[in-house]
């Protein structure tokens, strides 16, 4: 095999099969047809030897005394939304998972944004202001100056790492509603409708937004949620009933995933790559029908 087609192989797995594999205990992977029903663990992946994740070295350091508990969220803040900020020692290529440290990180950012008062440093909210300031419109970075639509996505891109084309990502996501939707009966993802909840705008294109872009050498990638203006995407929050189930729910949300434009400089086995994306589409599930 080629290492274009096992880099291939690999995000198609990621794209795909997270949507309708329940775990992974051992090797073992076992289809899932109800996502209310998945068990979600969002940790670091176990690793070979001693090698560490970003988060986990950047728990490492706090836990020793290296930083403070202010510099911990702020680092954890730039390994999720901007990981050229962070200071070398804390960058790794160790697979990981955003969606662990997003409600703690987030949580900082709202209290900052708040104005109410925090224990943090002014230079810390500045930084914070910062981050929750980055443009972003389809999701969780700047749009990329390329876009394409496929039957249910819309992808936002700029340069992709050469193993792979946008067709690539494209055939695997749509493969993945496939299964989801068609086979295993999961109900389609709800969109924002501008003053439909929490929506300020409506969803321009009627299709699930992907974002793919340079999220540095670790970060597989992450659904995301939140709510207008937080920085998150334009397009995400909280729209009460997924019109798509025949329940009638509160709480589902409007989400948006984002994918790395390079998997071939992350160290990560297959399969753990295939339970993260079955744990971000999980998340997709699980939001639709809250």
């Amino acid at each position: 095999m080629t290492h274009r087609n096992r880099i291939f192989g690999t995000v198609s797995c990621m794209t795909m099969l997270i949507v309708f594999l329940l775990g992974v205990t051992g090797n073992t992977l076992v289809a899932a047809k109800s996502p209310e029903n998945i068990e979600l663990n969002l940790s670091t992946p176990a690793q070979e030897g001693n090698k560490l994740s970003t988060p986990e070295l950047i728990e490492q350091a706090f836990a020793s005394g290296e930083i403070t508990a202010e510099q911990r969220i702020l680092y954890l803040a730039y390994a999720l939304y901007d990981y050229k900020s962070l200071p070398s020692q804390y960058l790794s290529n160790v697979g990981w998972f955003g969606d662990s440290y997003v409600e703690e990180v987030d949580a900082a950012q709202k209290a900052v944004a708040s104005g109410k008062g925090t224990s943090f440093s002014s230079a810390i909210e500045t930084e914070f202001t910062r981050l929750s300031a980055l443009a972003t419109t389809v999701c969780m970075v700047e749009d990329g100056v390329n876009s394409t639509e496929s039957v249910n996505f819309h992808l936002d891109y700029n340069t992709i790492d050469e193993t792979l084309t946008i067709d690539d990502y494209e055939i695997s996501l749509e493969t993945t509603f496939s299964t989801e939707v068609t086979t295993y009966g999961w109900a389609k993802p709800p969109f924002c409708t501008r003053d439909i909840g929490t929506c300020t705008a409506t969803n321009p294109w009627g299709k699930y937004p992907v974002q793919v872009a340079d999220l540095g050498p670790g970060l597989l990638g992450r659904v995301q949620f939140g709510e207008p203006g937080e920085g998150r995407g334009s397009y995400i929050g909280q729209v009460g009933d997924n019109p798509n189930t025949p329940a009638t729910e509160t709480t589902a949300r409007a989400t948006c995933m984002v994918l790395n434009s390079d998997y071939s400089r992350i160290d990560v086995l297959t399969h753990r790559i295939i339970l993260t994306v079955q744990l971000l589409t999980s998340l997709i599930m699980r939001f639709n029908m809250v």
